[in-house]
């Protein structure tokens, strides 16, 4: 998958349960993700570039349950996230970032919750 904003490369191993994910972020100027996993975690590698995520419990709606969290990153940091855990990621930098994720993704499985609300306008005590 590429757009404007990001390049992302995939691999699934149907047999292995997992997925592998590389990202080339491009754009900094707004948020991607907005989302949590009903069934998989993910784990990512920041491999270079520095930025954020914003994460939430949330209820397999994508309703936010507890109250949002900054989390900073730089290169060689690795940041995980369970299932129903919502995160949005806000790049400061060009950045490239590998994310291993606990199961494949299929275009047609019930594993995404989009999660709209979870952007750092809705929590200025957040931003800064």
């Amino acid at each position: 998958m590429s757009d404007e904003r990001r390049t992302i490369r995939e691999l699934n191993s149907i047999p292995g349960g997992f997925v592998y994910q590389r990202f080339e972020i491009r754009q900094t100027k707004a948020p991607l993700g907005k989302h949590a996993h009903r069934f998989k975690s993910e784990h990512f590698l920041i491999l270079s570039g520095s930025g954020y995520f914003l994460v939430a419990e949330v209820d397999p709606k994508g309703n936010i349950t507890s109250p949002p969290q900054k989390v900073p990153f730089e290169p060689n940091s690795v940041v995980c996230f369970n299932r129903l855990e919502a995160h949005t990621l806000y790049p400061l930098t060009e950045m490239e970032m590998v994310c291993f994720g606990g199961q494949p993704f299929f275009d047609e499985d019930k594993d995404f919750v989009d999660c709209p609300s979870l952007v750092i306008d809705n929590y200025p005590e957040l931003a800064e």
